[in-house]
């Protein structure tokens, strides 16, 4: 509990920051080649946490079939 109010700090504090540095046009995306299977794989996890935790089932079923890495900003995505 106080792990995740603290991460829930982190992301409005960082994105207020980002919010700023829009404004100021300064912003600067760090795009890394990703698995954007994974990154939805990771995703889908960590709502299925939370979703059992209210009795809700999430199935995911990716037909990716390529291997290909795309360019994301692994903190905005």
């Amino acid at each position: 509990m106080i792990w995740h109010s603290a991460w829930t700090m982190k992301c409005i504090i960082n994105n207020l920051l980002d919010r700023l540095d829009i404004q100021k046009k300064s912003l600067k995306p760090n795009y890394v080649p990703s698995d954007l299977r994974q990154i939805l794989f990771e995703t889908i996890e960590v709502m299925r946490f939370v979703a059992s935790n209210k009795n809700i089932k999430i199935d995911f079923v990716c037909r990716l079939k390529d291997y290909k890495k795309y360019l994301v900003d692994l903190n905005r995505i």
